[in-house]
């Protein structure tokens, strides 16, 4: 039906141009919550997305795609017809850095069962390598190829910290997280970012996890209070590692530590 389908994309073209209306932040996390009631919202997003990230960074993330324009059109059918397809094909190559895909779902039934057979149209090759790097974790050696100078030298000497105070590395797309793992439970300290991510070369403690699952947790974080130079927010506290000197750099190694000493001692 080209009516019908004309009517389709125009309706989509509509909800992508006014994302930010259809789509505020507030509504997709009270959509999540309802949905999963009982689930930590960290472990919810490394389960279902894979991403290794606080939940104040991830809606934060959200929000900067949904202003950048940078989002996911999907149109889904049991078939796709030739124009639709030619017209996804089109707007997927125009509408960077949105992304216009078809799926066909097709359902086939017999013998007591029913199976359902996908097939994915409008992404080309160029798409598919971007995907391909952009979700490749890291690893030490990617990461600091994605750092200055200046942020190299100090992310060097964290990692060299994590190691000899046993913290766990895990690496991800576009950063790493430094934890405390222990008796199965993983404690997030810090989290530090490349320049290819949308924080740029930042690094940041995160207090949500320490509260949640640290007896005493609150009271603990509670000494990052001491950095004055260190940018509270939502989740945590961040740091402007190149502006920091000789002194707050001793003091930040200094808190760490007593707030790792803490943790490990309260038996979590």
């Amino acid at each position: 039906n080209n009516e019908l389908r004309r009517q389709v994309v125009a309706q989509m073209l509509d909800y992508a141009s006014k994302a930010q209306i259809y789509l505020p932040i507030e509504d997709i996390k009270t959509i999540l919550t309802s949905t999963y009631p009982n689930r930590d919202q960290e472990e919810l997003i490394k389960d279902k997305l894979g991403l290794e990230i606080s939940p104040d960074e991830f809606w934060e993330l959200v929000k900067t795609n949904l202003q950048a324009g940078k989002i996911r059109l999907v149109f889904v059918a049991d078939i796709i017809p030739t124009k639709l397809r030619t017209i996804v094909e089109f707007l997927n190559i125009q509408m960077d850095p949105a992304e216009v895909y078809a799926v066909e779902l097709k359902q086939y039934v017999g013998g007591g069962l029913k199976t359902l057979v996908t097939r994915l149209m409008g992404q080309t090759k160029e798409d598919q390598m971007r995907n391909i790097i952009s979700n490749k974790k890291l690893d030490e050696t990617t990461f600091f190829e994605q750092l200055d100078e200046d942020e190299a030298i100090f992310y060097r000497k964290l990692l060299n910290f994590a190691k000899e105070n046993d913290l766990s590395i895990s690496w991800g797309s576009k950063s790493f997280s430094l934890n405390i793992i222990n008796n199965g439970n993983n404690i997030n300290l810090l989290r530090g970012f490349s320049k290819i991510s949308a924080y740029g070369q930042a690094l940041f403690a995160t207090v949500g996890n320490i509260s949640n699952k640290v007896p005493n947790g609150e009271s603990i974080v509670e000494e990052y209070i001491e950095l004055n130079f260190a940018n509270k927010v939502h989740d945590g506290y961040g740091f402007n590692v190149t502006e920091m000197d000789e002194e707050q750099t001793k003091r930040f190694y200094g808190v760490l530590s007593s707030i790792i000493r803490r943790i490990k001692q309260s038996g979590v």
